[in-house]
Order: C-alpha cells, then structure tokens, then sequence
C-alpha cells in the first residue's frame, strides 16, 4: 500500500481547515455542454483508480501522522435543479460540504446539469492537505481524457513528498515575514465569513502573472491601503523534477514585497521570476517541517486567536496570495470549456486569488474574510483591478 508522511505544509492546512472549514481546491468547469451523468461518474472511478491521492486517508498521531492510499473513492453528487451561475459564493451550499481527512473521501466531484452552459458545472474538489492545486489539475485533466474515452496518465500520491524535493533547494528554513503589510481594501474589521467574487476578462498578453499583480497593486492604492503590500507566490517544486507525475502538496510560498513606487512591467517579470527561481519557496517547506511535532489542535488555536489580532492592526505578514495555474485547453465533447479556482477560506490572510486561463479568457476568482473584503470592498477591489487591466 502506497504511504508518504504528512509533511509539515500540510499539517498547516490540516490547522487551516479546522480554524475555517472546508479548507479545499475546488476547480470549477463552467459554460458546459449538456453532459451525461453516468458516463461521468464511471470517468470519476476510471480516473481515481490510477490517482491513489484522491483516494487517501490520514492516519497515526503527531509525527508519525501519514497518508494511506486505502481510503474511499471520490464522492460523486448531483445536487438538484441547479440555477448557480457561478459568480460568487452565495446559492452553492454543495462548496461548503466538508471532506474528512481521516474517514474520507478527499476528493468530491459535484455535477450540476443546469438548463444553460452558464449554470453547467463540475466542480472537482479535493482536501488541500491530501493534494494542492497542481496535483488537482493532474487528476482533473485525467477525468476529462476518460469522458472522452482517451488514455489516462495516472500520478503517484507517495512516498514522495515536499521535503523530499525542497532539501535540493533549500539549506535552511525562511522566517516567516513581519506583519507589516498592509491589507489591499485598506480596511480590516470583525468578522471570519468567507467571501469571494469570480470576474472573466479577455485574454491577457504575456507576461499575464505581473500584469495582474501590478493591476492589484494599482487597486490596493486605489482603496487606500498604505504601507508594504507582500504577495505570497505559490511556487509549484515539481520545476526541479520536470518528470513526476505526483499529487501530494509539492508547493511552497515564496514572498515577494512590492517595491514602491511600483516598477514597469518588466521590472516586476524580472523580480517574480527571481522570486519563484529562489530558495524561499523550498526554505518555506523546510520551516513547516519544524511543525511536523505539533499538535494540530494547537496550531489551529494559535490561528484563531491571531488572526483577529491582525485585523484590527490592518497588517498581516502577507497581503495577498495570488496563485497562478496557467492556461488549459479544457474540452467536454469536443467543445471548449472555461475553469476558475475558488480559493480557499484563511482569516490570517486579507486577500487569496487564484488566476488561471484558456485560449480566449482569463479567469480571476479572489476571496478574503467579510471583515476585510465585506461591504462592497472586495468587489470594488476587483472592478478596479479590471478596469487597470483592459
């Protein structure tokens, strides 16, 4: 049976979930043909029996905790009479279902077989402890090549894991930045509801991932946020093992503070290129691993009591994460489809976007506790962010 040890990032989301549950990846397919449920649902288990990571289970205590690939299969739903059209986090009750990391299943696949290809969905979700985004997008782009009746890849869900790859990169664990940077809705208050917007745009010019981050930069100023504005970069390690196919949690976070005033275009290239080539990313995954001893109950209580400490000084140690999954050529029939991220819940960090697009669109979904992104500031946010972007 295929094991690898929990890792210390992801007794980090382990703590995450439990402080703002469900703390999951849920990539959402969107404007859908008419598809065939049964025919989906076979694809899910054809699918999951060559990725054993959506089929994982937690099990053991403190640093002997592990992933064992002998837990249930994904969870496959239909929700009834669905008229969601995807813009935001409210009607869709079916995102808040928790999964359970020690009974399983990690990985739940929602069809929802609306009237309109505005309200057709699947949305593939997985616990972010058991598999990040990357490895989400490995099993997501097997499920579609089995609808379709195509060759599945497969990816491993151990032994390999983040230390493995980050001991290559790294020689010593980062500090985690001071809380000093600023929120970017210039505003922090009470309140832990999980909000998020989705907005489409057409296709960016390269370099997409600076574009962005300039356009949220420009915003942040926009709303009045002063002081440092931090972007945490989720960088994927499998860039140093070209090959692997795996689905375990091989990202870390490589910090970047924007300099003020903010650089040109390619000035900003040039140092997120630095950023994700570094050894933060690799140095963040040895720091986590000095959590490997803690009781994740502990390091849940320590989330919550300072995370309100952080809103009512309006500095966090990061201001956004932004995480970009790239381009797909996602098809369900033969017809091209749309895919967006809706990032996870996180009281302790004001801001979380996820970027990701196709041939003809880019996708940004950005989410943020209601104490900082409530009131119409994140929406605002994200009209600013547009408008700087068209």
């Amino acid at each position: 049976m295929t094991q690898r040890p929990l890792s210390g990032l992801e007794r980090v989301w382990l703590a995450a979930d439990r402080m703002a549950p469900p703390f999951v990846n849920q990539c959402v397919l969107t404007d859908l043909p008419a598809f065939d449920t049964a025919r989906l649902e076979a694809a899910v288990a054809r699918a999951a029996a060559v990725h054993p990571g959506v089929c994982v289970r937690l099990c053991g205590r403190l640093r002997s905790l592990r992933w064992d690939a002998d837990g249930p299969p994904p969870r496959f739903t239909t929700p009834a009479d669905p008229a969601w059209a995807a813009p935001d986090e409210r009607d869709a009750p079916w995102l808040r279902t928790p999964l359970d990391p020690r009974k399983g299943p990690v990985c739940e696949i929602v069809a929802l077989q609306g009237a309109t290809p505005a309200t057709r969905h699947i949305i593939i979700r997985t616990h972010h402890a058991a598999l990040d985004g990357r490895g989400t997008q490995l099993f997501v782009e097997d499920l579609l090549a089995a609808y379709a009746g195509e060759a599945v890849r497969g990816a491993e869900s151990g032994p390999t894991y983040d230390l493995d790859l980050a001991r290559t990169h790294a020689s010593k664990p980062r500090a985690e930045p001071p809380a000093d940077a600023a929120s970017p809705t210039g505003a922090s208050g009470p309140g832990d509801a999980h909000l998020w917007r989705r907005v489409t745009l057409p296709k960016l010019p390269s370099p997409v991932l600076p574009r962005v981050l300039l356009a949220l930069a420009q915003a942040a100023r926009a709303q009045g946020a002063t002081g440092p504005l931090r972007i945490g970069l989720p960088v994927d390690l499998r860039r140093y093992t070209p090959d692997l196919r795996a689905s375990a949690n091989l990202t870390g976070v490589a910090p970047l503070t924007l300099p003020d005033p903010l650089p040109s275009l390619d000035a900003l290239r040039v140092l997120v290129d630095a950023a994700a080539a570094g050894p933060d990313a690799a140095a963040h995954v040895l720091a986590a691993d000095t959590l490997r001893g803690t009781p994740v109950w502990l390091m849940a209580l320590a989330g919550r009591l300072a995370a309100p400490s952080l809103r009512r000084k309006g500095r966090y140690p990061i201001s956004a994460s932004v995480s970009n999954l790239g381009r797909h050529a996602y098809a369900l029939d033969g017809h091209p489809i749309a895919a967006f991220w809706i990032p996870p819940p996180s009281p302790g960090l004001p801001l979380f976007m996820s970027t990701c697009g196709n041939a003809s669109a880019l996708e940004l979904c950005a989410g943020s506790p209601a104490g900082v992104g409530g009131d119409g500031r994140l929406d605002a946010l994200l009209a600013s962010m547009v408008e700087a972007l068209q």
